[in-house]
């Protein structure tokens, strides 16, 4: 059975506030988190298609790109939902329980913002019920380190950032670094969410 539903984007805009802290990065992070949350939201109306004879769904935008993968229950989206830049490279997996996300959550490097990275795992972590929890781990293009941390109730508790050498921070970079790339990652979870939750399907 097919079944759609009108949903509306929304297209990030950085505050100057944040780009100016953001500048302290190297380009090609920046580059890739903007080039990802531009990714998102650049269409204002997208179809829910469930595939026949499975619990698969797909949320699938006018030019016929589909933008996300899943299965969705009577709670909304259920289990490890995947994600998709035009070209179909895989930009997130995201798990939900009941329709909030819960679990491990993945971002990898997308192909127009770093193609040489493209693919690649960018960050690894963990939400329950959309708070971010426990360790943290974000990597540069060039697959090292550059930030760890470890989170309780949403909150930060403890990080570890590193340079474009590998070199360790200063405790007050490190955590300048991290509210930073903490920022990128909530707004980007927070548009990658709005495609899903908005496109529930509705009964005819």
């Amino acid at each position: 059975m097919y079944r759609t539903v009108i949903t509306r984007a929304v297209r990030f805009m950085p505050h100057r506030d944040w780009l100016r802290s953001a500048s302290r990065l190297t380009t090609g992070v920046l580059v890739g988190i903007l080039g990802s949350l531009a990714e998102i939201g650049c269409t204002h109306y997208n179809t829910v298609e469930r595939w026949p004879g499975s619990g698969l769904s797909e949320i699938v935008s006018p030019d016929g790109q589909v933008l996300c993968t899943g299965r969705w229950s009577s709670a909304g989206p259920e289990g490890p939902w995947d994600f998709y830049e035009s070209n179909g490279n895989r930009t997130a997996t995201i798990t939900f329980s009941e329709g909030a996300p819960a679990g491990q959550l993945r971002f990898y490097w997308g192909s127009q913002s770093v193609p040489g990275a493209a693919g690649k795992l960018q960050v690894v972590g963990t939400v329950r019920d959309g708070t971010f929890e426990q360790r943290w781990i974000r990597y540069a293009p060039n697959g090292t380190v550059m930030n760890e941390t470890v989170y309780w109730n949403d909150e930060i508790m403890n990080t570890r950032s590193f340079s474009s050498e590998g070199a360790e921070l200063p405790p007050t970079e490190a955590m300048e670094k991290a509210k930073v790339l903490d920022d990128a990652d909530r707004r980007l979870l927070h548009s990658l969410l709005i495609i899903v939750h908005h496109a529930k399907p509705q009964s005819r």
